[in-house]
């Protein structure tokens, strides 16, 4: 922070609220890093007209962030339908929606960043809704498999409809802009992928009637071909995977590893496993079938078609699966820069060594958690 220092409060504030929201676009708004950058950012001046909706966003972020630790261990009991829960999650998702308008606004300005931070706290939400006993670690204690409480699924109807909305927009405006140019699109289709995941479960718990949306673009992303059209997958899962194995791709060629390669994987490997999550989700990964490929995509210099391609058929749960998972997981790790240089998934002991990022932390620990759980298994086989 020296550096900033030396400049004056306005610049600081403009600094280090793009900033901020570079981090909230692939760490949750409450971890470490956007917290630290937070509060600097409200010792600085209040800012210029330009990213005046950019930090309202942040604020609102901030704001329902703190609503969702007091509901967090509320969604999982089926007796916390009380006035004061109700208060908490209508807070919640007043605060959310005023994050996504005010993110809507600051596109007048030409500044979308703010869709990825609404995006990426809303699928960080819901995440914690669909997998709260995923490895490698559960962020509540809860049965291994189990039902979404009414006040869980009302809590992911809320955010389902925040992210709809919030996606609408960077569609509109942040995809195929003159033509070719689209924002983060790895981080969109992503978020487009989570967005049908999301509906899917509404919809399977009765919560929805309408069909999920379509996880690929209507016209689809200049230079990869994958407009939606008559070949359209099952929605589920199946299309989950899908988008994600698209989102890969495009990180993967554009060096958006951190924003979309990340999480993609991330949610590729929960899938993969089919373990601490919701009933709903379990009993259809449980005897889902799904193509993909061996490992991270290896593109040719340049070339956004070609592609070392490993295309593997397994089913979700299995050791086959689990492989791929560890498999993808490894090879994106690998290709990871902490502090100038790779990253050493031997030498990393906490998450001080990954910069403090706490998706990194996950990560390395989901990764650490496979390649133990494979060991053990062949150390099993050969007794």
């Amino acid at each position: 922070m020296s550096a900033l220092s030396e400049l004056d409060k306005s610049q600081t504030c403009y600094m280090l609220a793009f900033w901020e929201a570079m981090e909230a676009s692939w760490n949750p708004i409450r971890s470490q890093r956007v917290a630290y950058l937070a509060r600097q950012r409200a010792q600085a001046s209040a800012p210029k007209k330009l990213l005046y909706h950019l930090v309202r966003c942040l604020d609102h972020l901030q704001k329902a962030s703190t609503s969702a630790q007091v509901l967090a261990p509320l969604l999982f009991s089926s007796h916390a339908e009380t006035t004061r829960v109700s208060e908490f999650v209508q807070s919640f998702r007043a605060s959310m929606d005023g994050a996504a308008t005010a993110a809507e606004q600051s596109v007048g300005s030409g500044i979308h960043i703010g869709q990825s931070c609404v995006a990426w706290a809303c699928i960080h939400e819901g995440c914690s809704l669909l997998f709260p006993a995923a490895p490698p670690k559960a962020s509540l204690v809860v049965h291994s498999t189990y039902t979404l409480t009414p006040l869980g699924l009302q809590h992911l109807a809320s955010l389902t409809a925040v992210l709809s909305k919030s996606l609408a927009v960077w569609n509109t405006h942040g995809v195929n802009v003159f033509g070719e140019m689209s924002f983060l699109p790895s981080t969109l289709m992503w978020a487009r992928s989570m967005l049908h995941l999301f509906q899917w479960v509404l919809l399977t718990a009765g919560q929805q009637t309408e069909s999920p949306q379509a996880v690929h673009l209507p016209h689809g992303l200049h230079g990869y071909g994958t407009a939606n059209g008559a070949s359209r997958p099952r929605d589920g899962p199946t299309a989950v995977f899908s988008g994600l194995l698209l989102a890969q791709h495009v990180g993967a060629f554009r060096g958006e590893l951190l924003v979309g390669c990340l999480p993609a994987t991330v949610t590729l490997a929960r899938l993969l496993l089919a373990e601490g999550c919701c009933d709903v989700l379990h009993r259809e990964l449980s005897k889902t079938r799904v193509v993909v490929r061996g490992g991270m995509p290896v593109c040719a210099a340049g070339s956004r078609e070609q592609c070392e391609v490993d295309v593997k058929h397994v089913v979700c749960g299995s050791k086959a699966a689990k492989q791929v998972a560890r498999e993808h997981r490894e090879g994106l790790l690998q290709s990871v820069v902490v502090t100038g240089n790779p990253l050493s998934l031997s030498s990393v002991r906490s998450p001080a060594d990954v910069a403090d990022s706490e998706s990194l932390w996950e990560a390395v620990e989901l990764w650490r958690r496979l390649e133990q759980e494979e060991e053990r298994a062949d150390a099993v086989q050969v007794w």
